[in-house]
């Protein structure tokens, strides 16, 4: 079975293409070339990401200080002191983490259950691999 030939990238400046058909992506040897060729353009799109890098948080992010906010209000409505968690020198990862709030413990569920899933994509992946080249 043949596989369909993928377009060839062209350079956006001077409309110069690079196939699939070479050993080094294309991709890359695109972008060596806007480096050397190009220099003016290559610094404007450096530029333009440092830019937009840093810019605002995620929706996930707004919504789970929003959710905190809220129950550190509704505690503070009934009457509840606040008390600021007081923070080990150095973190040890084997010790359990006390929360102080609901969204706390949400917030750590969600980055294990990410990681979690990433090392469950990646395992799946090697035994993938590993079933093919035995295969071969």
């Amino acid at each position: 079975m043949m596989t369909k030939r993928k377009k060839p990238l062209t350079c956006k400046i001077c409309g110069k293409k690079f196939s699939f058909t070479a050993k080094a992506h294309p991709l890359g040897r695109l972008s060596k070339h806007i480096a050397k060729d190009h220099p003016k353009q290559h610094r404007q799109r450096i530029n333009k990401a440092k830019k937009t890098k840093g810019k605002g948080e995620s929706q996930l992010d707004k919504e789970l200080q929003f959710t905190d906010d809220m129950i550190l209000q509704s505690l503070m409505n009934a009457g509840i002191p606040i008390v600021a968690p007081q923070q080990q020198p150095m973190l040890n990862p084997y010790t359990p983490t006390q929360h102080q709030s609901l969204a706390g413990i949400l917030i750590t569920a969600y980055k294990l259950g990410q990681a979690g899933y990433t090392a469950y994509k990646g395992t799946k992946a090697v035994v993938k691999a590993v079933k093919k080249a035995k295969s071969k």
